[in-house]
């Protein structure tokens, strides 16, 4: 029983890890997109 309970808040705690990272690389590819549409965006306005 002591094991089973071990094991289950160690899933937990994997599964805590895996949203953070998982959120992290959602907000860093969002930062890179916008950054990107950023860029595009002045070099276009500076086209015409």
């Amino acid at each position: 029983m002591k094991n089973k309970k071990m094991s289950t808040i160690f899933g937990e705690f994997i599964g805590m890890i895996l949203v953070g990272v998982i959120i992290v690389v959602a907000l860093l590819v969002c930062a890179v997109v916008l950054g990107f549409l950023l860029r595009l965006a002045q070099a276009l306005w500076f086209v015409n």
